[in-house]
C-alpha cells in the first residue's frame, strides 16, 4: 500500500503567469478611475477669475454693470471669442458673475478647470520576462507639485488618496487568480 504524490506547481505557475498581466493591468486602471473621480466635484478654495473671459471696454461701447450679461462674445485682448471663452465663463464667482472659478484648498484633491491633468493620467504597462510592472500616472510636470507640494504652495494630494481608496479593490482583482 502507497501513495503517489502528484505535483502541479508547473500548471499553476503558468496560470498565474498568464492571468497576471491582465490582473496588474485590471488593477492599474482601477487606481485610475478612482483618481479622475477624485478630481470632480466641487472645492472650498478661493475664486479667481478665469483667465480671457474679462470683458473689455470697446470704444463707442456702453458699459455694462455687473448684473448685466454681455451680448456676444467675450473679448479677450484684442479678439472677440464667442466660442472658448464662453464656454470658460460658466461658472459662477464670489459675487454670482460668470468667469470665475472655485480652486482647491490645502488638502483637497485639485481643482478642475481645463480638464489638462485628468487628460494625461495614463496607466503604462511594461511586460518583460518573469517581471510585470505597470505604473499609473500624469505625463504633465505639474502633477507632481500639486501632489506633495512646493516651498509656496501646499500639497493638494490626488493620487496618494486615490490609491488607497481603490486597494480593496485591487487586492480583490489579484485574489481571483489565486482563488
Amino acid at each position: 500500500m502507497g501513495f503517489r504524490l502528484i505535483s502541479n506547481f508547473a500548471q499553476v505557475t503558468s496560470a498565474i503567469e498568464k492571468s497576471l498581466p491582465k490582473q496588474c493591468l485590471r488593477a492599474c486602471h482601477e487606481v485610475r478611475n478612482e483618481w479622475v473621480r477624485s478630481l470632480t466635484g466641487t472645492r472650498t478654495g478661493r475664486y479667481y477669475r478665469i483667465p480671457g473671459t474679462h470683458r473689455k471696454r470697446q470704444k463707442g461701447a456702453a458699459r455694462l454693470s455687473r448684473a448685466q450679461k454681455p451680448k456676444g462674445g467675450w473679448l479677450a485682448g484684442m479678439e472677440t471669442q464667442t466660442g472658448a471663452a464662453s464656454l470658460l465663463s460658466t461658472g459662477t464667482g464670489a459675487a454670482g458673475r460668470a468667469g470665475y472659478y472655485r480652486a482647491s484648498a490645502a488638502g483637497e484633491a485639485p481643482a478642475r478647470r481645463l480638464g489638462d491633468l485628468v487628460r494625461s493620467i495614463r496607466v503604462m504597462p511594461r511586460f518583460e520576462p518573469r517581471r510585470i510592472q505597470a505604473r499609473v500616472g500624469s505625463t504633465l510636470d505639474y502633477a507632481l507639485y500639486l501632489e506633495y507640494g512646493t516651498e509656496n504652495m501646499e500639497p493638494r494630494p490626488s493620487l496618494g488618496p486615490a490609491k488607497d481608496r481603490a486597494m480593496p479593490k485591487v487586492l480583490s482583482i489579484f485574489a481571483e487568480g489565486l482563488i
